[in-house]
């Protein structure tokens, strides 16, 4: 049943945040000198049940963000400006009190980034624009109709996808409260039928490009690719798993293994294959998909990480075509970006 039976189509949210830069690294601390202040404003559009996911999710809310944030040391880290859309979903509440949940990824740009001559401290930037990934837990307290005091914790990372060296990147953690004024119209929320569900296992196939500066900070950027079968198994409506096979081609193995010194070159050392495991989140047509693998065959040979993990945003052109954006990494050291499509049966 719906949260509510009439709501609100859309809200702008206006909140400041105060809280504390993570380093990825613990070394890195001696670096941060001040809090980290910020502000976000934001733009919320309420689903009102035009499809049966909307009905799946809660009505879920779709907006976009823009946050402004320090860096915890303004003359080495600068300042972080980014926009990002994001989808929230309700966790609990009433028409007085509303707990959500948000994520969302976008782009930011970093005021302050590596450089050898004039910000050599810099060690955790590279780039001035970046990859942003934000999440929230928060509150709305509703004062009047329109209008809602809100409040929660705010997670914040930007790191440039490893596309430029350094890229260690910050975390953001803080507390934030503002004000949500609710705009638009006042509509009933739909309650579509839901359709019986069929559990499938279908087959898909991907392929993907990708790159990468290699950690031994040479200047060239090297060229990556994978391709994937896997098994999926649609044994949910809003929940998928699935088990594949991966081979990975790393146009950068030559340099990394030099730079640490992990042996002799060979050719076939660019190339590493595995097996994994995934879960899909799914709505609609878009769906997000952890992977966890173990190189089996080709090693990696870089260093001693016989398991590789893959983020992935996926979304489906038609049934049976897939256009995906994915991160691969070894645990939490990210490898490299990549993009592609992925064919099913």
């Amino acid at each position: 049943m719906p949260f509510k039976i009439k709501s609100q189509t859309g809200n702008i949210q206006l909140d400041t945040h105060y809280g504390v830069i993570l380093p990825e690294y613990s070394n890195l601390h001696y670096l941060i000198n001040e809090p980290a202040t910020g502000y976000s404003l934001s733009y919320i559009s309420q689903t009102q049940g035009t499809n049966y996911w909307e009905r799946l999710y809660a009505y879920p809310s779709f907006g976009v963000s823009a946050f402004y944030s320090g860096l915890g040391n303004d003359s080495i880290n600068g300042k972080e400006l980014a926009l990002y859309p994001f989808m929230r979903l309700r966790i609990a509440g009433n028409d007085k009190l509303n707990l959500y949940n948000q994520f969302g990824l976008g782009f930011s740009y970093v005021s302050r980034k590596f450089d050898l001559q004039n910000n050599y401290l810099n060690i955790t930037t590279g780039s001035h624009v970046n990859l942003h990934f934000g999440m929230r837990i928060g509150t709305e307290i509703r004062i009047v109709p329109k209008l809602a005091f809100t409040t929660g914790l705010s997670f914040d990372h930007f790191s440039n996808g490893n596309s430029m060296e350094p890229n260690l990147g910050l975390n953001v953690f803080a507390a934030f409260a503002g004000l949500s004024y609710s705009i638009g119209k006042t509509e009933a929320k739909l309650i579509p039928e839901l359709p019986e569900h069929a559990k499938k296992n279908r087959p898909e196939l991907s392929f993907r490009l990708g790159g990468k500066r290699a950690r031994a900070l040479v200047a060239d950027y090297f060229r990556t690719a994978s391709l994937s079968l896997e098994y999926i198994r649609s044994s949910f409506r809003m929940v998928h798993f699935g088990i594949g096979a991966d081979l990975f081609y790393d146009a950068s193995t030559q340099a990394e293994m030099e730079a640490a010194l992990a042996g002799p070159y060979i050719p076939i050392y660019d190339f590493q294959s595995g097996i994994h495991i995934s879960q899909s989140l799914i709505y609609n047509r878009f769906s997000f998909t952890l992977q966890e693998g173990v190189y089996v065959g080709l090693k990696y040979r870089v260093k001693n990480r016989p398991i590789y993990t893959r983020g992935m945003l996926r979304y489906r052109i038609t049934d049976k075509l897939a256009f995906s954006f994915a991160m691969k990494s070894h645990l939490h050291v990210l490898d490299f970006p990549e993009i592609g499509f992925g064919y099913r049966w």
